[in-house]
């Protein structure tokens, strides 16, 4: 009854700041909320990091509770609307604010409140959280720090009926960041110890090693779905921004301490431009350089200083490879001339061995000349008349004209049937049609087909990047082709979109399955990574599990 009444009083009374929740499905069980890509302020109500909520038949498990009171208030209504079951518990995975400060509410419907030791550090400061001095009176209304239930120092294990949730403590100190683990549902919410969408943060973290060693754990369990902290990537593609940074700082501060360089020279110099488009890369890279070094400069080894004795040495060593490199001149002066006066024979045994070589070579040139032919002719759509091309026809069909073939003959005529495979698989795959949505609508529900949906702008970059693998990428292209039916919409020239779904930027795809609501089950923006994207459609389009299975 009581889940009743706190819906009734958010309609008749306002959640006062709207957030516009659209749930993800991760799996059947697993919805998420993602966060936007940019700092906590007023004007996005502090949704910077992603939450979570599990279904099971005997209620709800919540994955951070989010940055205000109103926001957890959402967020039930949304479960509510899809099931009407009680949260029972509630899991920080670590205590940065924007992941904590729901949790007022879901204490109020009974929920057990479980996260990190080192939520009890802000609990004992007594300090109102920085968060809300950013957001207005009216976002931040009765959110408020509280304690939680249980303080994780341990590996645990929750199971709510057929549901088991294990907590896992991966640092050897008191756990700052906790690792929450699906293992039936292979997925895994990682919390701070994946971030795919800005520059990661040391403070966060006890040591860089320790976190480079953690992230091999989380490599090596058994799952197919990951949730970090902030970004959409799900698949382990998720790991390799965060693993890449790591690794990067941690061999250039060892190899600038290895060379004599202060800190002072290591941070002016330590700039890594490949990351540099990565949120708050600004903001903490020099943080993360300077802390690495103090961490790595007791335990790195330092090329020792150049003395003079080992000048001396090194002189010796010049000197001594000179020698033989006079040696080596005069010996094959010696052979030369002895070759000169003492010339070896020719036999008809070398004459034949030369005459092969020679029928080898020329073999390999008519192979390749004949491959190159041959793809022009299929990329130009030209028939083959000449005799020339007849005559050469029959290598490539393995009809030899002597019964003797070398095997490199035949190394040789697989490579350029595999050229002409491909040059001939490039040409059969058909760019993607567009068209409109109410036409997309009903060709696919005839079809049993989804329906992607791809938003762009003009003059954006990260557009035309997808663009691009959209035109080139064939396995893509033809997944597409196979199981949708593709809408392009330009917001430079229509601000519009046909289904009921926020999205924060271009570009943004969206796939959905054509009922009555429009389902999501598939939403990718920003700079989308190839990788990433095909392997999402294969997972969802090529399963005979998953796709098809819907009805008009």
């Amino acid at each position: 009854m009581k889940y009743f009444i706190l819906i009734l009083i958010s309609t008749l009374y306002g959640f006062g700041f709207n957030y516009h929740l659209e749930p993800v499905k991760i799996s059947d069980q697993v919805n998420c909320f993602f966060g936007f890509y940019s700092e906590a302020e007023e004007k996005n109500g502090g949704r910077v990091v992603n939450t979570c909520f599990i279904e099971s038949n005997e209620g709800y498990v919540v994955i951070d509770s989010g940055p205000t009171y109103s926001y957890a208030q959402q967020v039930f209504e949304v479960m509510q609307k899809r099931k009407v079951l009680p949260v029972k518990y509630v899991i920080n995975t670590s205590s940065d604010e924007s992941k904590i400060l729901g949790n007022q509410f879901y204490k109020e419907q009974g929920a057990s409140l479980i996260g990190p030791e080192s939520y009890q550090q802000l609990i004992e400061k007594k300090k109102t959280p920085q968060l809300l001095t950013k957001l207005s009176i009216n976002t931040s209304a009765n959110t408020r720090l509280i304690p939680l239930d249980t303080y994780v120092d341990k590996n645990q294990t929750i199971q709510l009926g057929s549901l088991i949730i294990e907590i896992k403590k991966l640092e050897t100190k008191k756990s700052k960041n906790l690792l929450v683990y699906l293992p039936k549902q292979e997925t895994i919410f990682a919390g701070d110890f994946i971030l795919n969408s800005q520059v990661p943060i040391l403070e966060e973290h006890y040591s860089l090693n320790e976190w480079i060693e953690n992230i091999q754990v989380i490599k090596a369990m058994s799952w197919k779905h990951i949730v970090s902290s902030h970004g959409v990537k799900r698949t382990r593609l998720a790991l390799k921004n965060t693993e890449a940074y790591l690794l990067e700082i941690k061999e250039r501060v060892v190899n600038s301490i290895k060379e004599h360089k202060s800190k002072k020279e290591i941070l002016a110099s330590l700039e890594i431009d490949s990351f540099k488009q990565l949120t708050f890369y600004k903001d903490f890279h020099t943080a993360n350089i300077e802390k690495s070094y103090d961490e790595l400069k007791s335990i790195t080894k330092i090329k020792p200083e150049i003395k003079l004795v080992d000048t001396i040495k090194e002189q010796q060593s010049k000197e001594k490879e000179e020698l033989l490199t006079l040696s080596k001149k005069i010996e094959k002066a010696y052979t030369e001339s002895v070759t000169i006066i003492n010339p070896v024979p020719t036999t008809k045994k070398v004459l034949a061995h030369q005459k092969k070589q020679t029928h080898k070579e020329k073999t390999k040139k008519t192979i390749v000349s004949l491959s190159k032919e041959i793809e022009d002719i299929l990329l130009n759509d030209k028939p083959s008349n000449t005799k020339k091309h007849s005559v050469n026809k029959k290598i490539l069909e393995k009809k030899p004209i002597k019964k003797k073939k070398s095997s490199t003959n035949n190394q040789h005529k697989k490579i350029a049937l595999t050229m002409i495979q491909s040059t001939k698989n490039k040409i059969a795959t058909p760019d993607i049609k567009y068209v409109n949505f109410s036409n997309a609508k009903k060709s696919a529900l005839e079809k049993h087909k989804y329906i992607l949906i791809k938003i762009e702008a003009d003059g954006c970059k990260p557009c035309d990047h997808l663009n691009a693998i959209l035109a080139n990428n064939n396995s893509i292209k033809k997944l597409i082709n196979d199981y949708t039916e593709a809408v392009k919409i330009n917001t430079s020239h229509d601000s519009s979109i046909p289904i009921d779904a926020t999205y924060r930027g271009t570009p943004t795809l969206f796939l959905i399955k054509p009922n009555e609501n429009n389902k999501i089950v598939m939403q990718l923006e920003g700079k989308i990574d190839e990788k990433e994207l095909e392997e999402s459609l294969k997972m969802l389009l090529n399963n005979p599990k998953v796709a098809l299975t819907f009805s008009k």
